[in-house]
């Protein structure tokens, strides 16, 4: 599908599913009617939306934030796209020494290799060279056998040590091909972690939707 087609059923979902939200609040004598807050901003190369309801607007406006924060954080952290970020630096510098990432980044990590095992390998972290050389964003054919046979089949996730060096989280890469692209699982994460951000404030009600995770 093309990007507006998607964009379309992405606003119709976020704004159903938030008429939704708010319909299920039932209003009661002595309390204060509830406000919806939205928040749309780019990230993880979509959209995200957030829907917010709550009584009191400045609590449904500091969770909105809050939860925004969490997925720049996620988004920040963890894409392969910033040669400064966990995995930038994991895949500029693991294979020569342990390199030392934010908590959160080994815990998604580590999911990351539990799924590979489970899937025997059609799941796996470590393929951002072959993600690089299909490149489907510009390539109208697939590249040439010779180029992508280096990654059939190969699992490299297996490559991949996710433990600690000197007291902090810290990876490792032992092979040359072995390159960690976490599009597949990040953005699940940052929905979790927008989620429990929403918590924190006492938030009963809301949508967190990231390119169509929720």
């Amino acid at each position: 599908m093309h990007g507006p087609d998607r964009s379309t059923r992405r606003e119709v979902l976020a704004l159903g599913v938030g008429a939704l939200v708010v319909a299920a609040i039932p209003l009661t004598r002595g309390r204060r009617a509830p406000v919806t807050v939205r928040r749309r901003a780019p990230v993880m190369g979509t959209l995200a939306d957030l829907v917010v309801v709550h009584p009191d607007r400045a609590t449904a406006e500091a969770a909105a934030d809050d939860a925004l924060a969490a997925l720049r954080f996620v988004d920040r952290t963890m894409t392969r796209f910033n040669s400064d970020s966990d995995i930038g630096r994991t895949n500029r510098l693991a294979l020569q020494d342990a390199v030392p990432v934010d908590p959160a980044t080994a815990h998604v990590l580590e999911q990351a290799l539990v799924f590979a095992e489970r899937t025997g390998g059609a799941f796996d972290p470590c393929l951002a060279g072959a993600v690089t050389l299909w490149n489907v964003n510009e390539r109208s054919a697939p590249p040439a056998a010779d180029d992508s046979r280096m990654y059939a089949g190969r699992r490299l996730y297996r490559a991949l040590d996710v433990g600690t060096h000197r007291g902090r989280a810290a990876v490792r890469i032992h092979d040359p091909n072995a390159q960690v692209d976490l599009g597949g699982i990040a953005k699940g994460y940052g929905v979790d972690a927008a989620a429990e951000a929403l918590r924190r404030h006492g938030i009963r009600h809301a949508l967190v939707n990231v390119g169509g995770d929720l």
